[in-house]
């Protein structure tokens, strides 16, 4: 069964701060798993440890994806990094004229 995440979802699983680019959810994901990693996990605790890694990488996933599409979309006036915020993510999408 899959599960799908959200953006705030995502972000607290992570412990990211918006706002975030690609690179801090590439760091969070590497901090999660060195606390998550089934190899790492206390005696009969594996398997739990192997389904939280598994959510971790899913929303590092979701998150990197998202912060690259922003970046592909965010006008070349912008930072060249892309940032997402869970709260205000569409304030970057275009607005009608007034």
């Amino acid at each position: 069964m899959t599960t799908v995440l959200d953006i705030e979802q995502s972000t607290l699983l992570l412990e990211l701060v918006p706002p975030f680019d690609k690179r801090d959810v590439q760091l969070a994901r590497r901090r999660q798993a060195k606390v998550w990693h089934p190899d790492l996990a206390p005696l009969g605790k594996q398997a739990a440890h192997e389904r939280h890694l598994k959510a971790i990488n899913q929303a590092a996933d979701q998150l990197e994806s998202l912060a690259e599409s922003l970046r592909s979309k965010t006008h070349a006036s912008l930072p060249t990094c892309a940032f997402i915020s869970a709260l205000s993510w569409w304030s970057l999408l275009p607005r009608p004229p007034s």
